[in-house]
This record gives C-alpha cells, structure tokens and sequence, in this order.
C-alpha cells in the first residue's frame, strides 16, 4: 500500500506541472491588463505604472515569470495579490477554512441522504417511494444550482420571515452584532450546505440504486439468501458493500467538485470563502490569486482520486494493490 501510495504521488507531479503551465499561459492570454485601472487614471504618471510593473514582475519575458512562480511556490510562497498587495497564500488560508466547513458539510449530507435513499429505492424497485425518488433525482440534476440557491432564499428567508414563520439567514456566516455561538454558525451554514449538497445528493442517489439493483441480481447474493441470512444481512453486509465500489469514484472526486462549485454559492449566500475570493480575482484580473487557487483546487482533485483508489480496497478485500 505505501509503495502504491508512493508511486502516485510521484506521477501526479507531472500532472501538476502541467496544470500550472496551461493555467499560467491561458490567465496571460485572456484579455484584459491588471494594470488597466492605473494605465486610465490621469493622476498616475507613465514612470510609476513601469515601477510598479517592475515590482510586480509583469516586465519580465513569460517563461521567467512562470519559473519566478512556481520556484515561489515550491518555497511556500504563491506571491503577493495583484490588487491588494497581500501574500496569496495568506488570503486563502483566512478564506480556505469557510469554505471547507461548507464543503465537507455538503459532502455529509450528501452522503447521508443518498446512499440510504438509494438503498430503499432499490430495495423497494417500483414503489411510489422508488418513483419519487427517480423522479426528484433528475429534476434535481437539470436545475442550475443558482436557481435553486434563490429559491432558497426567496421561500425560506424572505417568505417565511414575512409570514412570521423562523426563518434562515440570507447570506453570511453569523449574525453581525451577536457573539459567535455554533448554534448560529449551524443556522447559516445549513442552506447553503444543503443547495451545495442537492446536485450530489441527486446523482449519486441514481448511481447507488442502479449498482444496488445490479449487485443484488448476482450468484453470491442468492447464494446469501438461500443460505437464511436476513434481507437486510445480505443487503448491507453483502451486496451495498460491492455496489458502493463504482459510486466511491465519485465520492472521491467530490471534494474538490465542491470547493470549485462553492463559487457560484458563496457567491449567492455571501459567504465568505475561497469561491467568492476567486470571484473577486477574476473579476479584477489578479493573476496570482488565480493562479494560486487553481493549483490548490488541482491538488485537491489528484488527492481526491488517491483516496478513492484507496477505499476501493477498503470496500472490496479482493482488490491488491501492486
């Protein structure tokens, strides 16, 4: 296992390198200068837009900046913002932890709920539960998750709090003017979560029913049942156990599929972590921001895939590992 381990982490660097060579080549190609604000403000003599470009490293030929960066970052250091002068690294250490408190609360209920709603559907194939569940799946899957983030705060926030009825948090992560309490932290993060959640929830909902009806129609299950173990025995020791195999790589790649998909979330519910701070970048052309991000996202999806391929073997013994 160490050595598979090993031999992983050492052919995802190329990959790695990879990334950050397009990410790098297509930020500097886009249109647009992070130096425009300056470049159109009268005030702003000509020699001191050159001082700050010089200070910024935007003079030098592409190829010297790209290796600058990434010499930065193998040191810890991913640079310094383009607009607020801040270490990148720092900004998103302040904004990271919000938005994995985010992520891998979405990431829970979206295990939560789909695997147990999955497993009845299947058990219970052509019922009106299995029917809903179907149903609610695929339109869950067609909804744009921004939609359905403002429906959220239209009905729950703003209807309910009109009607008198408790009501959650629009945006933010606690209530401004009130000490910090888990309890308020709990009544903001749950909305946001659970939108962030829905779009899984749904699709793996799918994904375990259809393993589950695949897996349960194998010699070994009947085998299960003709030796007198109980239904629910074979269904969760045996049968969920195998079929969870194909649905662990999606679970797997989920993580970083949040963190990217926060954007358009924290966006919407104002909440202030990595999503909404690459918004910002973008929207102001901070190429360092940008690219810092990117390769931490990167990172997450290649560790993503190793723990996938690592609880294969947890779920099924048969898997070696060479």
């Amino acid at each position: 296992m160490q050595r598979y381990i090993l031999r992983r982490v050492l052919q995802s660097i190329p990959l790695l390198i990879g990334i950050t060579i397009v990410v790098f080549l297509l930020v500097h190609a886009a249109p647009g200068n992070p130096l425009g604000e300056f470049e159109f403000n009268p005030n702003i003599k000509p020699e001191d837009i050159a001082r700050i470009r010089s200070n910024l490293g935007l003079d030098k030929p592409l190829y010297e900046q790209y290796f600058l960066w990434v010499s930065g970052m193998l040191r810890g250091d991913f640079g310094v913002s383009l607009i607020t002068g801040r270490p990148v690294l720092e900004q998103i250490g302040e904004r990271l932890p919000k938005t994995l408190l985010l992520s891998l609360t979405a990431l829970v209920l979206a295990i939560g709920l789909s695997i147990p709603i999955g497993v009845y559907a299947a058990v219970k194939r052509g019922s009106w539960f299995d029917q809903v569940a179907t149903v609610t799946s695929t339109m869950g899957q067609a909804i744009p998750s921004f939609w359905f983030g403002l429906i959220m705060i239209l009905v729950f926030s703003v209807r309910f709090k009109e009607l008198g009825w408790p009501s959650f948090p629009s945006g933010g992560v606690t209530t401004p003017g009130q000490p910090f309490s888990l309890a308020d932290l709990l009544h903001h993060l749950a909305m946001p979560a659970f939108v962030l959640a829905f779009i899984n929830i749904a699709g793996w909902t799918r994904y375990v029913r259809s393993s589950l009806l695949e897996t349960i129609n194998q010699d070994f299950v009947r085998t299960a049942h003709a030796k007198g173990l109980h239904d629910r025995t074979v269904i969760f020791r045996h049968a969920l156990r195998n079929s969870l195999i194909p649905v662990v790589t999606l679970m797997g790649l989920a993580l970083p599929g949040l963190v990217s998909g926060a954007l358009v979330i924290e966006v919407i519910f104002s909440w202030p972590g990595i999503g909404r701070l690459a918004f910002d970048a973008a929207r102001s052309r901070d190429y360092t921001t940008i690219m810092g991000l990117v390769t931490i996202t990167s990172s997450l999806v290649v560790l993503g895939n190793l723990l996938a391929d690592i609880t294969y073997g947890l779920l099924d013994p048969r898997i070696k590992y060479q």
